[in-house]
């Protein structure tokens, strides 16, 4: 009876020990929604609008020339609209000659849609004087909650900047002070007269009224597309600085096999907000990063990086999926249960005494009074 009892007195002393070796395997093995902020440059980005209110995604900027794509409707006030003769446009000097330019009746508002969206109609618009770095300016582009915009830089900043806006029907506002250029290509152009030429593209320059100087872009119901090339390709504050709440974030592309691949094209860093003493994530391309199931997330800045000619993101929430590295096989950078007591001091201090402290210490006394009673 006597050594039953001693062995159950051992066995309460060692329990504790057993028992915090593992729950700590446990909690090392536990991952959880994280709280972290990323650096990232990339030259395509798609992410999904959260929040409750229609946000801003650009900052009001101009552009040497803009392309608009997937549009129901521009519509514009001129007060001269003359169109070019195709046959005496210049190549090896990217202009047309003079006489080329043809006066048209304008019967304002003038207005342009699409002939058939299978043939991709678009509308592109550039300065009319030679030299002129900024032909107009893009007002600010919002989004509501739910829309899905996609953001990519091509062959460096000159050669242009789409920003794509889906799940919505999207509108856009151009200011422009001087003469400028129209190009149609499969549009049809209502509100004008005396057109001589009836191709499928078109060169229009166009001065428009002094006190209503803007143009008006309806995108189609579900899309609108607009093709920047920037005015000053070192400017870095196209993109707004307020904050974006995003549901979905996704910074990769597909390779001409149709494959997905890494948008990453410059070293990024992945840190703990709330465990600063966490060391940080760094990746390199061509590693993949992959954000999902988000909570409260954010994307708090983004700016042009001409040297690496792509986006600089600063983004930073809750995420539920956090992993960086191949495709094949990526790295789970999510904190575990037991890296959260292990950076909180106090919690680990609790955890210690609850666990293995106090049950320790009684079970070394039964075991005292059980080694000690048959002696007294």
């Amino acid at each position: 009876m006597q050594q039953r009892k001693l062995t159950y007195a051992l066995l309460r002393l060692t329990l504790p020990t057993v028992v915090v070796i593992v729950a700590v395997l446990v909690l090392m093995h536990w991952r959880i929604p994280t709280r972290v902020q990323v650096e990232i440059t990339v030259d395509r980005a798609v992410f999904t609008v959260g929040g409750a209110d229609a946000t801003s995604l650009l900052n009001a900027v101009g552009f040497r020339s803009l392309t608009v794509e997937k549009f129901a409707r521009i519509a514009l006030r001129p007060m001269t609209f003359e169109v070019a003769d195709p046959a005496q446009y210049v190549p090896a000097e990217d202009h047309y000659l003079e006489s080329a330019w043809t006066s048209l009746t304008v019967a304002p508002p003038v207005e342009i849609t699409g002939e058939d969206d299978t043939l991709q109609p678009a509308v592109t618009l550039e300065s009319a004087s030679v030299g002129l770095e900024a032909a107009g300016r893009l007002d600010r582009i919002w989004a509501r909650p739910g829309a899905e915009v996609t953001a990519e830089v091509r062959g460096g900043l000159r050669a242009g900047l789409t920003i794509k806006v889906e799940r919505q029907e999207s509108f856009a506002a151009l200011s422009f002070r001087e003469p400028f250029q129209l190009m149609t290509n499969y549009s049809q152009v209502t509100g004008i007269s005396g057109v001589p030429y009836w191709t499928n593209a078109l060169t229009y320059r166009v001065q428009l009224l002094t006190h209503s100087p803007v143009i008006e872009i309806t995108g189609q119901p579900q899309v609108l597309v607009l093709i920047l090339t920037m005015a000053d390709h070192k400017a870095i504050d196209l993109f707004s600085t307020g904050g974006i709440p995003v549901t979905a974030l996704d910074f990769t592309r597909q390779n001409p096999t149709g494959q997905p691949e890494t948008a990453l094209v410059h070293d990024g860093d992945l840190t703990y907000p709330d465990y600063p003493d966490v060391k940080k994530v760094s990746f390199t391309p061509p590693d993949v990063l992959g954000l999902a199931r988000l909570q409260k997330f954010r994307i708090e800045a983004i700016a042009l990086d001409p040297e690496h000619q792509g986006m600089r993101f600063r983004l930073q929430g809750i995420a539920g999926h956090v992993k960086t590295g191949s495709q094949a096989f990526p790295k789970d950078h999510r904190l575990t249960r037991f890296d959260t007591l292990w950076h909180n001091p106090r919690l680990m201090v609790l955890f210690g005494i609850i666990v293995w402290v106090f049950p320790t210490t009684v079970g070394g006394y039964r075991l005292y009074k059980e080694i000690k009673g048959p002696l007294v």
